[in-house]
């Protein structure tokens, strides 16, 4: 059984198993596979055996696993000439900056659209910027597109795409799960005091 914290316990009543694995019963040698795990943390384990009189405990031993690679990409440039940063994550690629292009990559302008009620009753591509504010925030945000930009499928630049639902949830998975990749992919850079971000993989969300 393992945590972060010191002398950590088994959970195994009924069907609750928590940071514990069940490796067989009986006399014999038994080997574990921890998975999950966080990355550059401080872990505690300990082997525990069951029996009729309780459950029994091995000492603590302590490890630290290893931090992510950060892994910066050759980058990418828009139609525009608006150049993107990019984070190799798993073996795929990443923009590590959101989009901020005005026309899809053959050239088409994407109308800009400011009032929010037309924005609602559009069925072609369009954009916008944060608080209609593009000299304010172009740069630091990027552009915000609906539905009909991104299924044009020429959004990105050439050779790029919008991720699937799938690659979101592998790479979620790759970073340790909901709980923990989101801090992994925030930008670090942000006075609120409830932020969490350490863009330990250079995706700067």
């Amino acid at each position: 059984c393992w945590s972060t914290s010191e002398n950590p316990f088994a959970f195994v009543d009924g069907d609750i198993i928590v940071n514990t694995t069940v490796d067989g019963v009986g006399l014999g040698v038994f080997s574990s596979s921890i998975t999950g795990l966080i990355s550059d943390t401080k872990y505690y384990v300990r082997a525990y055996a069951i029996n009729d009189t309780g459950t029994a405990y091995g000492a603590n031993k302590t490890f630290r696993t290893e931090s992510l690679p950060k892994i910066s990409g050759e980058g990418v440039t828009d139609i525009e000439n608006n150049f993107y940063p990019t984070a190799i994550i798993d073996s795929m690629e990443w923009m590590a900056k959101n989009l901020m292009t005005t026309k899809l990559n053959d050239g088409t302008s994407i109308l800009e659209v400011k009032d929010s009620i037309a924005w609602g009753n559009l069925s072609t591509p369009a954009s916008c910027w944060l608080l209609n504010d593009e000299t304010r925030y172009k740069t630091k945000y990027g552009a915000l597109y609906n539905a009909y930009a991104v299924e044009t499928e020429m959004l990105c630049p050439v050779g790029w795409r919008v991720p699937t639902i799938n690659e979101w949830s592998e790479l979620i998975d790759y970073l340790g799960g909901e709980s923990v990749a989101v801090s992994k992919l925030k930008d670090k850079d942000n006075l609120s005091v409830a932020w969490d971000g350490n863009n330990e993989v250079g995706f700067t969300a």
